[in-house]
């Protein structure tokens, strides 16, 4: 007898992994079956596009691959068992792609060509670009495109719906790494992409930097940890890379230097900058800074550099340090 689709122990189904692929992806194919439907014993075969590719007894899954961008592949199902009768079963396999891409609103130099990481206490803007090409070759606009974000599996309905291809979240807690995806369904149901990626908390990061008089600050050429200095005097200005602030001026931010172990206060107009003379010193300093936040008591750094100036006729004098 010939199997009934409606009756729900008879019925077999075709699942796909992943569910939405991309172009080139290997995509699983597997069928199931109701309690009624004895899938091992069973002739099962599978046609692609039209065409028999595999063929076997108990033979439930089979691979293919993901064609390019906007290409359907037509997958049906055949299974007989052995008491006759056949079930079919079909499913359209779509390929799209979305990239997501993600910045934060934390502290990045000028001329930083990098990506803004994300700090405790900063906001992350993601933005999702999805690809759904109708076979005219045009794309579905994203205005027309219905978005589910997720954090970590759980629904952001506040973030989602028509059209809304951006979310901005807060960064996740200091050390802390957050699942950030999306469901993308164009109106008419007939594309479906998803995406998703890990962001992960980092601490801000100290890089030291010469404050020239005529040039500024030297962002091509960042202090190491031990570097030498042409000259007998320095202005050093520290730039907090990806905290939470606007400027490394901000007056949110406090700043602890120290030289040769010595603690030195900072300049209430600059405390991001440090002037070091080394005339009539030995030529060696030793600065070390952490730096914190006044409101967001979970942002912290801190750094350490060695400097040797080119002096000549020193003694064992301790270091002139202004701002």
């Amino acid at each position: 007898p010939i199997i009934s689709i409606a009756d729900p122990d008879a019925a077999i189904a075709i699942t796909v992994d992943p569910k939405n692929p991309t172009p080139g992806d290997v995509v699983h194919l597997k069928v199931t079956g109701g309690p009624l439907v004895d899938l091992q014993n069973s002739t099962i075969t599978w046609y692609q596009d039209g065409k028999s590719v595999s063929k076997g007894i108990g033979n439930t899954a089979m691979d293919t691959k993901a064609g390019a961008l906007g290409s359907v592949l037509d997958i049906v199902v055949q299974v007989a068992p052995p008491t006759g009768g056949a079930s079919v079963e079909s499913v359209s396999i779509v390929s799209t792609r979305i990239d997501l891409l993600a910045d934060a609103d934390s502290y990045t130099p000028p001329f930083y060509k990098g990506r803004a990481l994300p700090s405790a206490g900063t906001r992350v803007h993601v933005q999702a670009r999805p690809y759904f090409k109708r076979t005219d070759g045009s794309f579905v606009p994203s205005s027309a495109i219905i978005y589910t974000w997720r954090r970590n599996g759980q629904v952001m309905g506040n973030l989602s719906g028509m059209g809304r291809q951006t979310a901005v979240l807060p960064a996740p807690v200091l050390y802390g790494t957050d699942t950030i995806s999306v469901d993308a369904v164009s109106a008419d149901e007939a594309f479906h992409g998803s995406a998703r990626l890990r962001l992960a908390s980092v601490e801000p990061v100290l890089v030291l930097y010469e404050d020239h008089p005529l040039f500024g600050f030297m962002y091509h050429r960042a202090m190491g940890e031990e570097t030498r200095i042409p000259d007998s005097e320095m202005t050093f200005a520290a730039v907090p890379y990806f905290a939470e602030i606007k400027h490394p001026a901000d007056p949110r931010l406090r700043y602890a230097w120290t030289v040769g172990g010595a603690r030195v206060a900072p300049s209430a107009e600059h405390p991001d900058r440090i002037v070091i003379n080394a005339d009539n010193s030995k030529g060696g300093a030793a600065i070390e800074l952490s730096l914190s936040h006044a409101v967001n008591f979970l942002m912290s750094s801190r750094g350490a550099w060695n400097v040797v100036f080119n002096t000549s006729g020193f003694e064992d004098n301790p270091f002139s340090i202004g701002f």
